[in-house]
């Protein structure tokens, strides 16, 4: 099984030669190690590669990530539906279905505008929506938010895409990080698209 780890750091000034006595930063980082993370990670690889994204790694721990990435000409739905897979499998793990508020759209959505792109799934989700069609009121961005994330979630939920992210997820927990050619040979499933 793979060892979690974690960065512990102290405050104070310290004895050890190291740090010749210099004040030292404290904080504990937890690491990103549990069923559901793996599942989040996953389900982007799983997604990503279904969709026809280049997959070069998965990994849980300090740093969670999957690497993929489409063909510049790819459809931007595409890339909606694999930054939306993640968090929609972490829901799914525990059996959870979970959509964001209009609320939580629109500021995604302000965040996009005001070029304060945020770092998470649905931030760069709204971003690929918008990218769509900018030209779209906030009404009809919404509304095709939401018809991704629909095709999103039911895709997820397919058993066969389901059972294809938790062998990736499982191999993510005894492993830690597992490259794109072990992430293809665990999925086993008929195609996916989203329309």
């Amino acid at each position: 099984m793979w060892a979690a780890f974690g960065f512990v750091e102290r405050e104070g000034n310290s004895a050890s030669p190291a740090t010749d006595g210099a004040p030292v930063l404290a904080r504990a980082v937890a690491p990103l190690v549990s069923p559901s993370v793996a599942a989040h990670e996953a389900s982007h690889a799983v997604v990503g590669f279904l969709l026809g994204a280049d997959v070069a790694f998965a990994r849980i721990g300090v740093s969670a990530l999957a690497g993929f990435a489409f063909e510049p000409d790819a459809p931007r739905r595409y890339r909606v539906a694999a930054s939306l897979a993640g968090p929609i499998a972490e829901a799914w793990s525990p059996r959870w279905i979970v959509r964001q508020s209009d609320a939580d759209l629109r500021w995604y959505r302000d965040r996009i505008r005001d070029a304060d792109l945020g770092n998470c799934d649905w931030c760069r989700a709204m971003f690929w929506t918008i990218g769509e069609n900018s030209r779209r009121d906030e009404a009809e961005t919404f509304a095709r938010y939401r018809e991704i994330e629909a095709q999103t979630i039911d895709i997820v939920k397919r058993p066969d895409v389901w059972r294809s992210i938790k062998s990736v997820a499982d191999a993510l927990m005894e492993h830690g990080e597992i490259d794109g050619e072990r992430i293809k040979a665990l999925v086993n499933c008929d195609p996916i698209t989203i329309i």
